[in-house]
């Protein structure tokens, strides 16, 4: 639509002698309405810049004081000592698995054995003073097995084979796979352990733990051995009649003796007799008890 001056009048009362003179078109008037808009405009865009210069500026400090923290930090930290301290980390890691897996034999062998049946000797069958309980008599076998037949030092290296293909760790040194007692404990080096590989510290160590674990079966063994053989008096006890014509006239002659030396001896002579007879008829029935049971009764 066109614009002429009768609809902008104000306008050629203004401008009319610079029309007249330069005869340039009434539309020119727009630039003088335009550039103060055109400097409203540079002015706010001037601030803008100066804004962000100042957040740049800004942005620039902090960026430069994260850049000088993070220096001084990290000037601060050894990378040998990081790697060493992440390498002492993997070992401690590789003994976990290493004794997660023995808990776990540990628990199989006991099971193995019959010895998790047994908590204590009163879940041994009897009747009077005869065992029958084939359980059991598995169970002394298998211990005669390992303690007294030469089997142990294999029952210990199976055990440590176990362990290593449980946790998923390797030990190449042949004669390495023999578990012993170790007094004192190799250190590691950091710098060379792998988490795949058995530490010698780590070998050390649950070799200890083998042979302790072993250890404290036997004497779980001994011990329930021993309490049978407490349980077979209790019911000899109550049961006089299973003895036989020696051994009641020894008792009786243990009562009628009023010297006290002579009956802590008769009674003594009676106990080692007693011993020695549960021994035999015991082997004779196929119960087999270690031969530290006896030893710790005589």
């Amino acid at each position: 639509m066109a614009v002429g001056r009768e609809e902008f009048p104000f306008l050629g009362k203004g401008f009319e002698w610079r029309t007249k003179k330069t005869d340039e078109p009434i539309w020119n008037v727009f630039v003088q309405i335009l550039l103060p808009l055109v400097l409203i405009l540079t002015f706010v865009a001037v601030l803008d810049i100066l804004r962000y210069k100042h957040v740049a500026e800004v942005e620039r400090i902090e960026s430069h004081k994260l850049r000088k923290f993070i220096t001084e930090k990290l000037e601060k930290i050894d990378p040998q000592k990081e790697h060493n301290k992440y390498k002492v980390t993997l070992i401690e890691l590789q003994y976990l698995k290493l004794s997660i897996a023995l808990r776990d034999v540990e628990k199989e062998k006991r099971e193995d054995l019959k010895l998790t049946q047994f908590p204590d000797a009163g879940k041994i069958d009897l009747t009077y003073t005869k065992i029958i309980d084939i359980d059991f008599k598995e169970l002394c076998k298998k211990a005669k097995d390992i303690f007294d037949n030469n089997g142990e030092q294999g029952f210990k290296d199976g055990i440590y084979k176990e362990v290593l293909r449980k946790a998923s760790v390797k030990d190449t040194g042949k004669w390495n796979l023999r578990v012993r007692q170790w007094n004192p404990v190799p250190k590691d080096e950091p710098y060379t352990a792998t988490l795949s590989s058995i530490t010698p510290g780590n070998r050390a160590k649950i070799h200890n733990d083998i042979v302790e674990f072993v250890e404290t079966l036997r004497k779980n063994i001994r011990l329930l051995q021993t309490q049978l053989l407490h349980r077979l008096f209790d019911e000899l006890i109550k049961n006089p009649e299973e003895l036989d014509n020696h051994s009641r006239k020894l008792v009786e002659k243990i009562i009628s003796t009023k010297e006290e030396d002579e009956r802590k001896r008769l009674a003594k002579d009676f106990y080692q007799k007693m011993v020695r007879k549960w021994r035999d008829q015991l082997e004779t029935e196929g119960y087999e008890f270690l031969e530290d049971t006896w030893d710790k009764l005589i």
